[in-house]
């Protein structure tokens, strides 16, 4: 719940994940599962772990309440409403305006509780009269005491009509279709980086995905817009057997649209959820491709600048790909803000690397330098030595965001003391990959995967 609270919903559905590997059936995590992907815009996804939790516990109202939120944001009123009914049935003062108040006094906000503010308050009031109060009860209750809460207030009071589209609006179509060619059907994924729909290319006959950029795109102005779209022009010539590959980049008049491979499979973070660690020759097995793959795009001078668990996916034919490649940045061109210079560099070893205005990824996963706006392979490659130490032990070498002190100062426990039985070598290797100094790191996803490789036993033949 508090990672919900704080908006780290990846890492909600993570530990949501491990309790249900723990307690598997369990209707609590699957709530959890369901609330974070709702959160996220998967709402497919989010109604089935919903339906498993009313499944898993038929008397417990919060499942009801959740899967009713999920079922009124698919535009399924009539679903929604009988989830509804029965949550009333099951616990008629779940919805209390005390408990709401309480929440939005928390600050918890969920799904519209503190934008509804005193009308909420009241219609709750009014309905259910002056006795209708409970106990504080588990935080998983005080979360559905706001969305039911919500969707009552919303199915009694009409809102306003909005002056524009809402941010997540299905993107503008022409005859139904994108560019005269995508189906869109659903959302799948959203974050910092656009909203994410899959949609079926007509004219091939093949399931895509369509990232929506406009959001990001909208303050940049159009300076902003070409310097972006040439970049995405830039990472869709990446084609790569271990890469999501990009088909088309659409500068629409409606927005710009990336469309890519759709695959489907498990991420890396989903594997850890479920196991906690990796044996090595697993780690090596994952990371293998991996590093193909950034050797490739760093020969062409494109740095991922957000390599992590969640951006490896083992497709459910067993190939490794990695995510996300839309937030790279090439090197060898203007990397400022639009209209700037670059300031490019090489090291000693000949290196390339350039500073940006724009710093992205996940802080936990940054190399020191990137956090400072530099752009450059080795950083990849702390990424790499991060997403390793996670595997192999379960745990990140820098909790929680990471600062950058405690990278430079190399304040993090060796693997072997994480997990003994894990060999010297592999703390051998972290501590190359995991140098704050990009000068003096180990210098390329080929040969990490080749220590790699040295550190686990061949197979008996």
């Amino acid at each position: 719940l508090a990672l919900n609270r704080s908006r780290r919903y990846d890492d909600a559905i993570v530990a949501a994940e491990a309790s249900l590997a723990l307690k598997p059936g369990s209707p609590e995590p699957l709530r959890l599962l369901a609330f974070s992907r709702f959160c996220l815009g998967e709402l497919a996804q989010a109604e089935l772990d919903a339906s498993a939790a009313v499944d898993a516990g038929p008397g417990e109202y919060d499942s009801w309440g959740v899967r009713a939120l999920v079922r009124k944001a698919r535009g399924d009123k009539t679903g929604a409403a009988e989830d509804l009914e029965k949550v009333s049935n099951i616990a008629p003062s779940v919805a209390a305006a005390d408990h709401i108040a309480k929440l939005a006094e928390a600050g918890v906000g969920v799904c519209g509780v503190n934008e509804a503010g005193p009308g909420l308050v009241s219609a709750m009031r009014e309905r259910l009269g002056p006795g209708g109060m409970v106990a504080a009860g588990a935080a998983g209750g005080l979360l559905l005491v706001s969305l039911v809460g919500v969707l009552y207030f919303q199915t009694r009071t009409p809102p306003p009509k909005p002056a524009a589209p809402p941010p997540d609006a299905e993107p503008a179509e022409m005859d139904g279709l994108l560019a005269g060619k995508y189906r869109l059907s659903r959302v799948v994924g959203r974050g910092g980086m656009g909203e994410v729909w899959e949609a079926v290319d007509q004219s091939l006959g093949r399931v895509v995905a369509i990232k929506n950029m406009s959001a990001e795109l909208g303050a940049l102005g159009a300076q902003g817009r070409e310097f972006y779209l040439k970049e995405a022009r830039t990472v869709a010539a990446l084609h790569h057997p271990n890469i999501i590959g990009i088909y088309a980049v659409l500068d629409l008049p409606q927005g710009l649209f990336l469309v890519f491979e759709f695959a489907k499979g498990k991420t890396v973070q989903h594997l850890l959820a479920e196991a906690r660690r990796l044996p090595l020759a697993q780690c090596a097995n994952l990371l293998r491709p991996v590093c193909d793959a950034l050797d490739f795009a760093h020969a062409r001078g494109v740095v991922h600048r957000d390599l992590k668990p969640a951006n490896i996916m083992v497709t459910e034919q067993g190939f490794v790909k990695v995510m996300d490649f839309g937030i790279a940045r090439r090197i060898d061109e203007t990397v400022e803000a639009p209209g700037a210079a670059p300031a490019l560099k090489r090291d000693a070893r000949g290196i390339m690397m350039a500073h940006t205005q724009t710093v992205v990824g996940t802080p936990a996963y940054m190399a020191p330098e990137a956090e400072q706006g530099l752009v450059t392979p080795v950083s990849d490659v702390f990424s790499l030595g991060v997403c390793l130490y996670e595997m192999a032990t379960g745990r990140l070498p820098y909790p929680g965001d990471g600062t950058t002190a405690a990278k430079s100062a190399r304040q993090f426990l060796k693997a072997g003391v994480e997990c003994p039985g894990l060999p010297q070598g592999l703390d051998d290797l972290l501590a190359l990959c995991l140098d704050p100094d990009p000068h003096t790191r180990l210098p390329g996803a080929k040969e990490f995967s080749r220590r790699l490789d040295a550190l686990v036993p061949p197979r008996p033949a």
